[in-house]
């Protein structure tokens, strides 16, 4: 598992390593991965409030050791007290959120690495547009 914090309105490029959830973690080859999907939810939610994939901020940077890059721009994270569009009902200015990536191959079968999912933690203390 792997938890993100980041400040509200900044951008962040998150450099991730997938790997497999055997008894001995080994990077996923993305040679023949044809969709790469990270998403970020509600704590109780189905409904992602952030999605990347390939082309819209995912980058493969090296396939054969299951290398990502996702972009996080300032608007991904505004500084509103709803953060994501979701109001948690919490006394607290962070904004508390589950993430996980799901990956699709060329065969058709779908893998969710539990090395890239856990919390997401939007911290509403930051001025929008910083980096």
């Amino acid at each position: 598992m792997t938890d993100i914090t980041l400040i509200s309105g900044t951008n962040r490029n998150l450099e991730v390593t997938l790997v497999d959830n055997q008894t001995v973690p080994e990077p996923i080859i993305l040679t023949l991965c044809t969709s790469i999907v990270w998403e970020v939810f509600a704590i109780r939610g189905d409904t992602p409030l952030l999605k990347k994939n390939i082309d819209d901020g995912i980058t493969i940077t090296d396939d054969t050791n299951g290398e990502i890059l996702i972009e996080l721009l300032d608007v991904d994270t505004p500084p509103e007290p709803n953060g994501l569009g979701f109001t948690l009902g919490s006394t607290s200015l962070d904004m508390v959120y589950r993430h996980e990536s799901r990956l699709t191959f060329a065969d058709g079968t779908q893998e969710v690495p539990g090395s890239f999912r856990g919390k997401f933690t939007v911290e509403m203390t930051g001025t929008y547009g910083e980096t």
